[in-house]
């Protein structure tokens, strides 16, 4: 950012690539808008926890055929499950 004033707005655009470390430029005008917005700081705290969840929780491998039959399920038409409700009527206005 050209000037080192910042709203709520850039300010929570920015969050996600300022804990990723990518948001090295806007430093500045960013960490002066923390100190004095509560709520962006709330915000930024709230972000830092959920990411440290995600990164606590336990790595899967998926399948080794996983992708293929992903692919091959989205290839295969639609159809309704077998205890599915049939689709409720339409109600069509005619014309007095």
């Amino acid at each position: 950012m050209a000037e080192n004033v910042m709203n709520c707005v850039e300010a929570r655009d920015l969050l996600s690539a300022w804990i990723d470390g990518e948001a090295a430029q806007d430093g500045p005008a960013l960490e002066s808008h923390l100190g004095g917005c509560g709520e962006c700081s709330r915000e930024l705290s709230e972000l830092r926890r959920t990411v440290e969840a995600v990164q606590a929780l336990p790595r899967i491998t998926a399948p080794s055929n996983f992708a293929q039959n992903v692919m091959a399920a989205l290839a295969e038409p639609e159809t309704p499950a077998a205890d599915a409700e049939p689709p409720a009527p339409v109600a069509i206005a005619q014309p007095l």
